[in-house]
């Protein structure tokens, strides 16, 4: 008897319905404000901005639906199998914990929908007239998005896969290692970029701290070292620990 094929399976498809319903509420309110914050910016009429609130947040909802449903689906060919009893109740090995699973990918949705639809709106706000002076060169930004959203894709069916393998191992830490290093390759090439911050953003922050615009361009410079340091240490650390919990379930 020809077994039924489902686009997402009985198996995950419990799992796929809460994530759903995370992913979907947050992004969706975060559509929905920054939207709002666009429209008051560009001063829209009421009926306007209201009916781009509307559309925003359909338009996300619509994206955050395929997203996850795409990676569900994914699964599913992949033969996926979401099991209710903890890993470490059958083998004593460490699991994930499924509540930091889910906020880790509602965090990166969230950057990716901030990334793709309000970059534009991330900048420095001055009086009067809340006039938006832009942190990112968007041409230059725009350059990046691609690379961007493959990682950011990447590590979102990577914490996918958490839910269904459950704990660390040799493959798993090995899959987070290739995607960390990608994301520290990226990260390291953007901030050597000397084009990627606009210029109008530090002219005008200096302007209302009434500095020199080269004193904050030396700050925004120390700002950078520290950042060359602390992340690559984070992501060191965290394929490392990735690594050592492999290495204790393998133990177990």
């Amino acid at each position: 008897m020809e077994s039924k094929k489902y686009l997402i399976g009985p198996e995950i498809f419990g799992t796929y319905v809460k994530i759903l319903k995370i992913v979907l509420s947050v992004v969706t309110a975060l559509a929905a404000l920054g939207t709002a914050i666009d429209a008051s910016i560009n001063t829209y009429g009421f009926f306007e901005a209201v009916l781009l609130v509307i559309n925003a947040v359909f338009n996300a909802a619509i994206w955050s639906f395929g997203m996850v449903t795409l990676i569900f689906a994914f699964g599913e060919r992949k033969g996926w199998k979401v099991s209710e009893e903890e890993p470490a109740a059958r083998t004593g090995q460490k699991p994930f914990n499924r509540i930091g699973v889910a906020a880790g990918m509602v965090f990166i949705v969230i950057l990716m929908a901030a990334f793709n639809g309000f970059s534009e709106i991330l900048g420095y706000y001055s009086t009067p007239g809340a006039t938006l002076h832009p942190l990112f060169n968007q041409q230059v930004f725009s350059g990046y998005l691609l690379y961007i959203n493959a990682i950011l894709a990447a590590q979102l069916l990577f914490q996918a896969s958490k839910l269904v393998y459950r704990k660390w191992t040799y493959p798993m830490a090995a899959a987070n290692l290739v995607l960390n290093a990608a994301s520290l390759a990226l990260f390291l090439v953007m901030l050597g970029d000397p084009n990627l911050i606009n210029s109008g953003f530090i002219t005008e922050i200096a302007k209302q701290r009434g500095e020199a615009a080269e004193g904050v361009k030396t700050a925004l410079s120390m700002l950078r070292s520290v950042l060359y340091v602390i992340i690559p240490a984070i992501i060191i650390f965290d394929t490392a620990e990735g690594f050592w919990n492999a290495s204790r379930n393998k133990i177990k």
